[in-house]
């Protein structure tokens, strides 16, 4: 495959990506009226996803990859380990199968499965890899934390901010602290053991295949 098939794989994958969060968009709207649900940590993820694949961003393909992979592949793991063994892992994709989630829903919820495998194929075609996409990747959750925690109400509770059940469920340790500690100590910890783990791992893979460095 020559270069610009690869760029143009990224590009129809930045479609898709992007085709699905408009769809989402209109659904969480006109139909679930819950407009914050766009603030959702993965929800702003898909839409930043089909931005980078469709500008052909390989610097911030690679801070999506480090911010979203993890995290986003932790939810696909969920989703097939109750789809496929009827086994739930708490609080990660339990939601998407109550009996209260419509179809349409559980559909839409799929895009966390699309997100990360976009990421994965554009970063493989690019083989591009650069050592500080964590520092991105903590300004991404950053933002969104501060949005979220001065912006919207907290009864809508938005992206683990304030208590919620199933938050709770994975993150229990930091509910031992209040706010704004907890989201301090949150960022802390996904940064140490998601973001920069999911950097170097990656970077350390380009470097045995010998991908261009920045």
């Amino acid at each position: 495959m020559t270069k610009k098939q690869s760029t143009n794989v990224v590009f129809y994958l930045g479609l898709l990506c992007l085709s699905v969060w408009i769809a989402d968009f209109i659904n969480i709207i006109f139909f679930v009226n819950k407009a914050v649900t766009l603030l959702w940590y993965s929800n702003v993820g898909l839409l930043a996803t089909a931005i980078a694949l469709l500008r052909k961003d390989s610097r911030l393909i690679f801070t999506l990859f480090c911010a979203l992979f993890v995290i986003e592949g932790i939810w696909g793991v969920g989703f097939f380990s109750l789809f496929l063994f009827n086994k739930a892992i708490p609080g990660v994709a339990d939601y998407a199968f109550a009996p209260s989630y419509s179809t349409k829903d559980f559909i839409f919820s799929l895009y966390h499965i699309l997100t990360p495998i976009a990421l994965l194929i554009a970063v493989v075609k690019f083989r591009k890899i650069y050592k500080h996409g964590w520092v991105g990747a903590t300004v991404f959750a950053s933002t969104l934390i501060f949005i979220t925690y001065f912006f919207v109400d907290k009864a809508q509770n938005v992206n683990c901010v304030h208590t919620l059940s199933h938050c709770r469920s994975f993150l229990s340790f930091l509910y031992t602290f209040s706010n704004p500690s907890r989201l301090f100590l949150g960022l802390i910890f996904v940064t140490v053991v998601v973001y920069i783990p999911t950097n170097y791992i990656l970077y350390q893979i380009g470097k045995r295949l010998r991908w261009k460095r920045s």
